[in-house]
This record gives structure tokens, sequence and C-alpha cells, in this order.
């Protein structure tokens, strides 16, 4: 009997062991459990994160196009008032040499014009005391 007893007991001993083991295993699977849901958790809140960094990066991208839109509006106008400014320039030194030759043709006029009144003068009195001086 007490070999019985003693298989008993060995026995039993076995089966506490055994149920440490289960509850070992028991704690091991929950803090499995636990760290599999916080893994999913985390990837959850990672996934989040990336479809917000995706929406900033969308607005950004928008955000860049427009100012490169802009910028080439900007190049456009530039370019519109440097042809403009070049234009208006190109018309002003035209017209100044229009001015500069109508200037010139005046004062060429004027000039004939002196040597025609010295000529005349000399030959054709202005008074009528040149006149009878003339006569005379």
């Amino acid at each position: 009997m007490e070999k019985h007893l003693d298989l008993l007991l060995s026995y039993i001993d076995e089966l506490r062991k055994e149920l440490e083991d289960y509850q070992t295993c028991q704690v091991f699977f929950f803090i499995g459990k636990i760290f599999q849901k916080k893994l999913r958790l985390e990837k959850k809140e990672q996934a989040t994160q990336i479809r917000m960094l995706r929406k900033e990066m969308a607005k950004m991208d928008s955000h860049l196009s427009h100012l490169k839109a802009k910028k080439i509006s900007n190049e456009e106008d530039n370019e519109k008032k440097e042809q403009i400014l070049k234009t208006e320039k190109e018309e002003s030194q035209s017209e100044e040499r229009i001015n500069s030759k109508r200037i010139k043709r005046i004062q060429k006029d004027d000039n004939n014009e002196k040597k025609e009144n010295i000529f005349t003068s000399n030959f054709y009195p202005s008074s009528t005391f040149d006149l009878e001086l003339f006569h005379s």
C-alpha cells in the first residue's frame, strides 16, 4: 500500500507540475494575446498616421503645384511686362528720332530762311528811307 501511496503522491506531484506548467502556459498565452492586441493597436495607429501623412503630402503636393503655376504665371507676366517696356522704349526712341529729325529740319529751314533774308535784305531795301536812297 505504501507503494501505491508513493505512486499516488508522485502522480499528484506530476499533476501539480503539469498544472503549474499549464497555468504558466496560460499566463504566457495571455501575455502573448496582450502583445498581439498591442501590436494590432500600434499597427492601426501607424496606419492612421500613414493615412494622415499621405493626406498632408497630398495637400503639400497641391500647394506646391499651385505655387509652381503661380510662378509660371508670374514669369509670363514679367515677360509680358518686359516686352511692353521694350516696345515702349523702342517707340520712345523712335519718337525721339522723329522729333530730332523734325528739329534738324526746322533748324535747317530757319537757317535757309535767314540766308534768304540776308540775301534779300542786301538787294532789296526794307524801309522807305532805304528806298529813297536806293532811287536817288
